[in-house]
């Protein structure tokens, strides 16, 4: 082999990847911008999913006043969680394919403006349908954002990210509805137009989203499409990386010298993954650009779903998050019946239970984001959890039975507030990072997608079999600790798995 000259020889430091200085210090700037986005449109996405509970009824009966209540009150709550699992599956497909974040919001705050606008206007009940229905398209930036933050950053700063963001989606589900305080006495006319404190919900967070979209617009960047760090180390580690590279430049800057003269530029790059500054100096005239992403691989959704549903553990994390969210939500459509028809308390006492359920979820995410679990800790808190969705069973189970020992109740609602926290606590942090690592990279943002349908379908069964369940909630509520129990021995049984995913999907 003949000796390689000075100017094609190449240093190094430490971890690297290839790249410019100037372009990994660029990218991981708008990384930044785009995950503080990320946050901000996760506080808002609660809000709007959230800020129509409390006056959708009063809404139906007061100003749109159709023949038929209740059925339209069913139909308006459940059109924005049918439009987001439909969205969600297109959407997710899309942004794998062609990582277009930027425009993805763009649309998806659109759709929620006119939504909004829409909800506000009480000619007819099917307009609230409408306008929730069309609301619903902003629902697949849940996963859009989950699938870029697994692309962008390191797997073990992924815990931190995504606690971040579900704080801030539980923050703004929590303060959505008290937002209606503000606007309580509200009585106008703009045309034929009649605002009031029940329909002005759909006005304020049309101008709210205004304000995501002109955000979003400077702050959210298609960082995957530059540089996907998750498909870039699926397959190797930092440091073998660096063995071959170095060694196909070698080769490469051997080859081009034995067979011709060509003239080398020289190139310093840094470590996007660690932040190490590192010196590799390749002489060569061929520039690698810093564009990581997709492998060439297409498979269609059915071929991916069915890998999905054919692996255990994604399997698992897909029905599990069916199971919980509906036991989270009829737990939440069971607690003003329970509070107000059984226990005989006022709508006070029940939003005190909700604000302190909701406020210790946000409290335990920002703790979360601030200080980060390990991988094997996540998972233990998420067998605390399941433990806890039990709990929550009982809980409802004992306050139907002994409702006349108000200390007893007072104990049993801190026991609720709490068990609810850690549950939510496992929702989004456990299963969205568990499933974020379990598929490649190319996937990343539908297998999500999936997931979140599946959650979102448990939400819309639960909208409309909860008050029906309620009537036989002793058998119900047994049922769901035999459920819970199964899942709780499949957790254990996938202990190694779950302590620390590896890709499976590819």
């Amino acid at each position: 082999m003949n000796s390689i000259p000075k100017e094609a020889s190449v240093s190094f430091r430490g971890p690297m990847v290839d790249g410019s200085v100037r372009k990994l210090t660029d990218w991981e700037r708008k990384r930044k911008l785009t995950s503080i986005a990320f946050v901000v449109e996760s506080l808002f996405l609660g809000m709007e999913y959230s800020v129509t509970f409390l006056t959708l009824w009063m809404y139906i009966e007061e100003m749109v006043q159709p023949d038929h209540p209740k059925l339209y009150y069913s139909l308006i709550s459940a059109s924005y969680l049918m439009a987001a699992v439909i969205f969600s599956v297109i959407v997710g497909r899309m942004v794998d394919k062609h990582r277009n974040i930027r425009t993805t919001f763009f649309w998806g705050n659109v759709l929620v403006i006119i939504g909004n606008v829409i909800y506000a206007l009480p000619w007819s009940p099917w307009l609230l349908i409408a306008g929730r229905f069309i609301s619903g398209g902003g629902g697949p930036l849940r996963s859009v954002i989950a699938g870029e933050l697994a692309r962008c950053y390191p797997r073990e700063e992924l815990i931190a990210k995504y606690s971040s963001v579900g704080m801030a989606f539980n923050l703004g589900f929590i303060i959505g509805p008290g937002f209606n305080f503000a606007f309580e006495s509200i009585n106008f006319y703009i045309g034929d137009l009649h605002i009031t404190y029940v329909n002005v919900p759909g006005l304020y967070m049309a101008v709210l989203f205004i304000f995501v979209q002109i955000m979003c617009f400077f702050m959210v960047f298609d960082l995957s499409k530059e540089y996907d760090m998750k498909a870039d180390n699926i397959h190797t580690t930092p440091r073998e990386k660096l063995d071959k590279l170095a060694q196909e430049k070698l080769a490469s800057a051997e080859g081009s010298l034995n067979t011709s003269s060509r003239t080398y530029a020289s190139h310093d790059v840094t470590n996007v993954y660690f932040g190490t500054s590192v010196s590799l100096t390749i002489h060569s005239n061929e520039y690698e650009p810093l564009l990581g992403g997709n492998d060439g691989t297409d498979d269609n959704a059915c071929s991916i779903l069915g890998k999905m549903m054919s692996k255990f553990d994604t399997a698992m994390m897909i029905i599990c998050s069916y199971f919980t969210t509906f036991f989270i939500v009829c737990y939440n459509m069971w607690l003003p019946l329970l509070v107000i028809d059984t226990l005989g308390w006022t709508i006070t006492e029940m939003n005190g239970i909700v604000f302190g359920a909701g406020t210790l979820c946000a409290l335990m995410l920002a703790v979360l984001s601030w200080k980060p679990l390990s991988e094997g800790a996540t998972y233990y808190l998420s067998i605390f959890s399941t433990f806890g969705l039990a709990l929550l069973s009982g809980v409802f189970i004992c306050l139907s039975w002994k409702h006349d020992n108000v200390t007893m109740n007072i104990c049993l609602f801190v026991l609720y507030g709490c068990s609810f926290a850690f549950v939510s606590v496992m929702e989004e942090i456990f299963m969205i990072g568990c499933m974020a690592k379990m598929v490649s990279s190319r996937i990343q943002t539908f297998s999500e997608s999936i997931r979140l349908s599946m959650s979102r379908l448990g939400a819309l069964t639960a909208l409309l079999t909860s008050p029906i369940l309620y009537e036989y909630i002793h058998i119900v509520g047994y049922v769901n600790i035999g459920l819970i129990a199964i899942a709780f021995v499949m957790f254990l049984s996938r202990a190694k798995m779950l302590k620390s995913p590896r890709t499976i999907i590819f």
